[in-house]
């Protein structure tokens, strides 16, 4: 039990530093406006999109491996915690991104941190 939480929370962990090195990445490109402004650009919602996707394969990967369990229960287990706080962030952002984005954003989660763990098999 403590090495499934223990897997779960590195998965948060590690979703969350890639998510953050992406995001600082592109604001030191000057990809991304200053917060709080409208983020349109498709190439750069592509982008955070596509960090999402990179950083739910990694934590998902991660979690899978520390758990060390059949299945993929800890996988789920970290897309369902993703998820929640996915869409408390991202209602955060409502207004300045838009709902295609919200949308792929949120619906991914859980399947490419499944997708992460059949990798680490």
């Amino acid at each position: 039990m403590i090495r499934k939480i223990l897997a779960l929370a590195t998965g948060f962990v590690v979703w969350s530093a890639l998510w953050l090195a992406a995001n600082a990445g592109l604001g030191a490109a000057g990809m991304l406006p200053p917060p709080g402004a409208a983020v349109n650009e498709p190439g750069v919602l592509l982008i955070l999109l596509a960090a999402s996707i990179l950083a739910s394969l990694a934590a998902g990967f991660s979690a899978s491996w520390i758990a060390r369990a059949p299945g993929h229960k800890t996988a789920l287990g970290l897309g369902v915690v993703l998820l929640v706080m996915g869409v408390f962030v991202q209602a955060q952002y409502w207004s300045v991104m838009p709902v295609w984005y919200h949308a792929a954003f949120l619906l991914l989660l859980i399947p490419i941190c499944l997708l992460g763990s059949r990798l680490q098999k």
